[in-house]
């Protein structure tokens, strides 16, 4: 219930207090004749207010008051008669989002049995448009978008969808990276096992991450798949370490690096860390991401450059298993979807009623008020 004109209800706090005072009363005062016949302390009687009734046309004239004064405030009953969503049957709609790697599938459902949809896909914002006919007798109909490598995010929109349908017209994932799943086909030296528990602990696989391999000595264990080959290093050298810029070598400390010895290069791999001239970190890109190492230095495994190196080269081999996940909150049409209406309200004005309620028990306090007798 509104009111439309609140000020008036305080026209209450008045009218309360004449209620009030009119049910707690006082009686009246006569004068008695008193004979004097004793003397002595006398314990007055006291008296206490109580409730009274009123007489009948009082109350009912302070009935009316009320009603009058309620109905001044012109009170409104407001009742919803629809609710705020209701279901609709949809013509056409989005109905799942997969995006892999370089291409991007949209199943678009309809009810047939045949209708055009155009289609705007935003590819890290830039717009793509494309026209699918929905053929047949109705149901799901997938569609595949070829998308630019390396895109990051993607949102998809049924462009001639129904003004009325607000789910299902809209879809949008986003890039994030997975971290590869790390396997030794060797044994590892203990510092190395040490720090892949870390680093798989930390930054744990999914299902669209790549599977990469450890191995020692021999890179043949590898064979096409992404990995890390440690060569044992039985030659002596010294000398400072020289990095070349490389995703595996940012930010390591060539200083860290006290090489004691070096193994015999792999001649397939292009050297990116060296020292006297001999490679001690190698990589490649074909069959797959690989990476060489081949040196021994007593202290470097106590050093924060060992974690960045082994970060850096775990990194970059298990490199290109991102995956797409669609943003949260995002609703997928149905055959039928709720959408959202403005509640249908209607509106009970009560002042007429309690206005007339008022002259009701006024005309009813006139008739049984007393009349003087002559």
């Amino acid at each position: 219930m509104i009111l439309t004109s609140p000020l008036w209800l305080t026209a209450l706090v008045p009218w309360a207090i004449v209620t009030i005072y009119l049910l707690l009363g006082r009686r009246q005062r006569a004068e008695v004749p008193f004979v004097e016949l004793w003397r002595g302390p006398v314990q007055p009687v006291s008296a206490a207010r109580s409730m009274q009734r009123l007489p009948m046309w009082i109350a009912l004239l302070l009935l009316a008051a009320g009603s009058a004064i309620l109905a001044a405030a012109n009170p409104i009953l407001v009742r919803a008669t629809r609710p705020g969503s209701q279901e609709m049957k949809v013509a056409a709609g989005i109905e799942s989002l997969v995006v892999r790697h370089d291409q991007c599938m949209v199943t678009l459902y309809h009810a047939g049995p045949t209708a055009p949809a155009d289609l705007v896909i935003e590819v890290d914002g830039v717009p793509i448009a494309r026209s699918v006919a929905l053929a047949g007798p109705g149901g799901s109909v997938p569609c595949f978008i070829d998308l630019p490598k390396g895109a990051n995010r993607v949102r998809v929109a049924l462009a001639n969808a129904p003004p009325q349908q607000q789910i299902g017209i809209t879809a949008e994932a986003v890039r994030r990276r997975t971290w590869p799943r790390v396997q030794a086909v060797s044994p590892l030296p203990d510092e190395v096992s040490r720090i892949v528990d870390v680093y798989t602990a930390r930054r744990p696989a999914s299902s669209e991450s790549l599977s990469i391999a450890i191995a020692r000595n021999d890179v043949g264990l590898l064979g096409n798949q992404p990995g890390i080959v440690l060569a044992d290093a039985t030659t002596a050298v010294s000398g400072k370490v020289a990095l070349w810029a490389h995703p595996v070598t940012e930010q390591v400390d060539n200083s860290a690096l006290d090489i004691q010895r070096v193994a015999t290069a792999a001649s397939s791999f292009t050297p990116i860390a060296a020292v006297d001239g001999r490679m001690i970190i190698g990589v490649r890109d074909s069959p797959a991401r690989q990476v060489w190492m081949g040196f021994s230095a007593n202290t470097f495994a106590q050093t924060p450059s060992f974690v960045v190196l082994w970060t850096n080269v775990l990194n970059w081999v298990g490199d290109g298993g991102d995956e797409f996940d669609v943003v949260p909150g995002t609703a997928f049409a149905t055959a039928y979807t709720l959408r959202a209406v403005e509640p249908a309200m209607s509106r009970f004005d009560l002042s007429h009623w309690l206005a007339g309620l008022a002259l009701v028990l006024s005309a009813l306090s006139l008739a049984v008020a007393p009349r003087a007798v002559a």
